[in-house]
């Protein structure tokens, strides 16, 4: 039940963010709000009751968003063929990131945007816009770092680490 009633509400969603979002920000496509809550709600009240839900297109929207299955196949249609493997850049570029304090390199560099990424591995134009992010998902970004094999394996060595984390925890038992 609690499956579907998320796959409903993400469908309803999906019908009508556009709409919401371009109420939100006043039509600016930055991601701001700049009308009052009780404007907020009355819009998305008048939104979710309005003819524009199409809850099939939502659904499909909705699929497309968590599938990241187009992005991927794109993907393998540019790399290794127009784009070479990237050995490991876009995986160390986000580690390298996370594990460097701004404290300690003020002048650290901000990531590439995600959607300037999947862009460029995907050859696809997403808009320029801005006020949203458009990611390939990891799977897209450990084939385009190690290739078909590399891809493989480091799913593999993740999911040894987070059995490894769940073991411990287990193991631990209830502190309290």
């Amino acid at each position: 039940a609690i499956g579907v009633l998320t796959v409903v509400v993400a469908a309803f969603w999906s019908s009508i963010k556009t709409d919401y979002r371009l109420f939100m920000n006043q039509g600016s496509g930055a991601q701001e709000s700049v009308v009052s809550r009780s404007e907020q709600a009355a819009k998305l009240q008048e939104l979710l009751h309005g003819p524009d839900v199409d809850l099939s297109t939502g659904l499909y929207w909705t699929l497309q968003r968590i599938g990241y299955v187009e992005f991927f196949g794109h993907v393998l249609n540019q790399v290794p063929v127009n784009i070479p493997y990237q050995d490991g850049a876009i995986l160390f570029e986000a580690l390298e990131h996370v594990a460097v304090p701004r404290l300690l390199v003020p002048d650290k560099p901000a990531l590439v945007p995600d959607t300037v990424v999947t862009q460029t591995y995907t050859g696809l134009y997403l808009g320029s816009e801005g006020g949203t992010s458009i990611s390939m998902g990891y799977m897209a970004d450990l084939y385009i770092d190690f290739g078909r094999v590399g891809m493989l394996v480091a799913i593999f060595l993740w999911g040894l680490m987070l059995a490894a984390v769940y073991y411990a925890f287990n193991r631990a038992g209830d502190p309290l």
